[in-house]
């Protein structure tokens, strides 16, 4: 079930998933607690979206400015 579950995520999704801890400090913002937390609040939840958000930014942006 898990594979198929996985091939429905789209291109993005797979990319936030990928998101490490690393990826988070990097961009300095802290990575979801989902071991602490596994039923966040709703405010929570969107914290730790908006911190996914600009993680993948950031990982985005470093892997453009590291191919010119």
């Amino acid at each position: 079930m898990e594979d198929r579950v996985f091939t429905t995520m789209t291109a993005e999704d797979r990319e936030r998933a990928a998101l490490t801890p690393d990826d988070y400090a990097a961009a300095g913002v802290e990575a979801p607690n989902w071991r602490d937390d596994p039923i966040p609040s709703l405010e929570t939840w969107r914290m730790w979206q908006a911190a996914q958000d600009k993680a993948l930014a950031f990982k985005r942006a470093k892997k453009r400015a590291e191919l010119t």
